[in-house]
């Protein structure tokens, strides 16, 4: 029928058959950190520390955030020398 309509034979020019498409559906969007912070504050959630994987998911570690331990020399000799300047 399309053939007749056009009036050449598009059994030969099979790039010119008219397709239907079909849609489509689309990933959804990749969430950032920010957005993840932001619905864990809403959503009044206390989180110890946010960690992002190597394939750039995102995850929330809940509880009560870990001090860092005193006794770590890296730390004791940072606040050596902020408290000099």
């Amino acid at each position: 029928m399309l053939s007749q309509l056009c009036g050449e034979d598009l059994s030969a020019r099979p790039w010119k058959v008219a397709t239907k498409r079909t849609r489509r559906e689309r990933k959804p969007r990749r969430l950032t950190l920010a957005s993840v912070a932001k619905q864990a504050s809403k959503a009044a959630i206390e989180v110890a520390r946010y960690e992002i994987k190597a394939d750039g998911s995102v995850v929330v570690v809940t509880g009560a955030p870990e001090p860092a331990a005193p006794e770590n020399p890296w730390l004791v000799e940072l606040r050596r020398k902020e408290t000099k300047r």
